[in-house]
Formats: C-alpha cells, structure tokens, sequence
C-alpha cells in the first residue's frame, strides 16, 4: 500500500519561505522512513501567504484546494512566547480549516533554527565547516534565549566572511542551502523544534500513515 503527501505551508515571510519550506519537507520526509508503507511526498512544498496577504485571503486559497493538500504547516514566530503565537497566530487559521495542520513556531524568530547547526551555516558561509571563530557564542537551546537571532546569524557570517550582511549580500542568500545540509539532529536541541517534531510525528500517526 503507498499513501501519497503534498504539504502546503502557511508562512509570514520570503526569509521564512526559504528556510522553512525545505525544513519542513525534510523534517516530514525523516519520519515517513519509519512507515510501514510506501509513502510519496510532493517534491515542493507549496507556499502560501507573502506578508502583503490578509489572513481571510489565505484561508479562502487553502480551503478553495483543500482537495490537493494533505498537511498544512502554520507558521508564526514566538517571539513573545510559544503560546501566545500559538493562541493569537496560528488558531484563528485553523478553527476555519478542517485539514489536518502542524504549528511551527520558532522562539524567536526563525533564525535561531538557522542558526542550530553551526558546522553546516559556517560551511554555507565560507565553504568551510570550521566553527572555531564561534568559540563561546550560543548554541543548542541556548539560541532560544537570544534577543535578536537575525543579528546572530550576520554577525556569524561577518565572522565567516569578513564581509559585513547587506541588502545584496548576507546570511539571506544561504537560508535554502543551511536549510538542506542541516542536521535535524541539532536542531532537537532546541526545545521549540521538538514540539514541532512531535506535533508532526502526532498527525501523521493520525493520518495513518505511521
């Protein structure tokens, strides 16, 4: 028997599209390895929502193809903490949709899951996994705690290049490739990351498909 996924992903923003759109896929595609069925996942996950999008627009165009998606993703940053993005951010979506949906909510921003394996962000950079020029800044849960992610990841990538992140230039062009290369078994460190795992791992036991 083989059961087939197309993911759809509720975002906030193109820097959150780039990272989060081949994460999430990832992170789906890991644990459909442990089913006992075939199972086809969609190469692409579909992204929904650019920032200018209104939430009913965005609940009109999923439910309008809900026939097309199986798992929706919901993303909002907790960066006030996860529950209120969870209350304020991602309920409203889903008390109007009858798919089934994974919140994912980094604390607090996106970034600080960007920043979870440093040896695949450095090798991003420069090439080169050499963490050494890291030595004493944040890691594991740690980058949860971080007041500004955004400005962690430019200056590690200062550190990297010697090039300071511009509009034309930065950590921004690298978020697909980090994305892609990075070990999930880092970003387990961060606790935001592992709610998202097993709410995942939840749905999709309720699916059926593990």
């Amino acid at each position: 028997m083989s059961r087939y996924l197309s993911l759809a992903f509720i975002g906030e923003g193109s820097t959150d599209f780039r990272f989060l759109g081949t994460l999430l896929y990832r992170a789906c595609f890991e644990l459909c390895l442990a089913s006992s069925q075939t199972v086809d996942i969609k190469d692409e996950v579909t992204k929904i929502h650019p920032p200018s999008r209104v939430l009913e627009n965005v609940v009109s165009e999923v439910k309008g193809n809900e026939r097309e998606y199986s798992v929706v993703f919901i993303h909002r940053d907790g960066k006030s903490s996860y529950e209120n993005a969870l209350i304020e951010g991602i309920q409203p979506i889903r008390e109007q949709l009858s798919l089934p949906s994974v919140a994912v909510i980094p604390i607090k921003e996106t970034e600080a899951w960007v920043l979870a394996d440093r040896e695949s962000v450095m090798k991003a950079f420069s090439g080169v996994s050499d963490t050494a020029k890291l030595s004493g800044t944040p890691e594991g849960r740690a980058l949860e705690k971080l007041p500004d992610p955004q400005k962690t990841l430019n200056d590690w990538y200062f550190l990297s290049t010697g090039r300071k992140a511009n509009s034309k230039r930065g950590p921004t062009l690298f978020l697909e490739q980090i994305a892609g290369s990075c070990r999930l078994s880092e970003l387990r460190k961060l606790p935001a990351y592992r709610r998202f795992e097993t709410e995942l791992l939840t749905t999709l036991k309720q699916m059926g498909i593990l």
